[in-house]
């Protein structure tokens, strides 16, 4: 029987993915199709077609494009047996509840839930909100990080410039932390069953995806989350590329101190411990000295403002594991401050509606 595969975003990562699954997955046992919660991108991408392109641009001189037109839906039809077998969400966003609710009630305990790029503790807060910690009905939820380098030269289309990897892991959505990570350290990968879908990804020669332990993708989610306390924070603060004007030794000054105070917060999330305690190996992740040095290359490579993330995010998820943890960061907390203040005012001076 075909499965209703669904992707459901806006930002580059959606478009890759949909061009990728579309190409990669059986058309006889997936029907990939494109969710939008935005009417207006809606009916962007019906008058563009429905289509997207994918414009491989990794080989010099010699540009390789493709046009892929998908069924795409911003509310699915009450029909009888559309449910969402699979469904594979990007968004840029911490309200990941808030994009997912519209289709909850087409999500079932045997769907399965990927979600690219997930910020630290975003996954979490969105299953407690939509299924109770007690509920059987939590989908099968799996995660991915993605570190191709894409751009857009117009709304659908999607251009691959430089090669990276996407790793891809289990997410413990039906039994405790402490009990995934037990059964994983133990059994990995036969731990859990790894559905059709992100086979089928896995399959696919341009993604150069890797099925892996959490503990893998947990660690590039906690390095972008240190770096972005850093790069994404100073450089929206002021307004201009601190890569041009070098390390100096006063910005890294203020970056030890940032990584500081990320590494005693980290150290102290539950997710942190109860990795370290199946292994032990997890100490050299949270090294002070490699993290300036992750940090320093990313500034000579990119600058303070070359980061996609959400703005913000990472600062303020810091600034609050810290509160909840009765824990000083006085530098992360000027510096979440002074961005509440200024998206403020720029949403007041564009005359937007303003949220925190």
């Amino acid at each position: 029987m075909t499965r209703n595969a669904f992707l459901l975003g806006s930002d580059l990562n959606f478009k890759f993915l949909a061009a990728q699954a579309k190409q990669t997955l059986n058309p006889q046992a997936f029907n990939v199709q494109l969710l939008f919660n935005n009417s207006r991108l809606f009916r962007r991408f019906t008058e563009a077609g429905s289509t997207i392109k994918y414009i491989n641009k990794m080989t010099p001189g010699n540009p390789v494009a493709k046009e892929l037109q998908f069924k795409a839906f911003e509310n699915l039809p009450d029909t009888t047996g559309l449910n969402i077998d699979d469904l594979i969400v990007c968004m840029n966003t911490l309200k990941l509840e808030e994009q997912i609710l519209p289709y909850a009630s087409r999500i079932s305990k045997d769907t399965n839930l990927l979600f690219v790029n997930p910020p630290l503790g975003a996954i979490q807060a969105a299953l407690d909100h939509l299924w109770p910690r007690s509920s059987d009905t939590r989908p099968n939820v799996f995660q991915a990080v993605t570190t191709h380098v894409l751009s857009s030269s117009s709304n659908f289309d999607v251009n691959h410039i430089k090669a990276g990897k996407l790793l891809i892991s289990a997410y413990p959505s039906k039994q405790s932390f402490e009990s995934f990570a037990s059964s994983q350290s133990t059994f990995f990968p036969a731990d859990t069953v790894v559905p059709s879908v992100v086979k089928g990804l896995l399959d696919n020669r341009i993604l150069q995806a890797t099925y892996c332990p959490l503990k893998d993708v947990y660690q590039v989610q906690v390095e972008t989350t240190v770096a972005d306390c850093c790069l994404n924070a100073l450089g929206r603060l002021l307004n201009f590329d601190l890569g041009s004007l070098g390390y100096t030794e006063s910005v890294e000054r203020i970056v030890s101190d940032i990584v500081d105070e990320c590494i005693q917060v980290l150290q102290s999330t539950s997710h942190y411990r109860v990795l370290h305690r199946y292994d032990p190996s997890m100490t050299r992740l949270l090294k002070k000295e490699r993290l300036m040095v992750l940090i320093k290359e990313l500034v000579e490579q990119h600058g303070f403002n070359h980061q996609q993330s959400i703005p913000g995010y990472a600062t303020s998820y810091i600034v609050n594991s810290a509160k909840q943890q009765r824990q000083a960061t006085p530098v992360n907390s000027m510096l979440n401050n002074l961005l509440v203040s200024k998206r403020e005012l720029e949403h007041r001076e564009s005359e937007l509606p303003f949220v925190k």
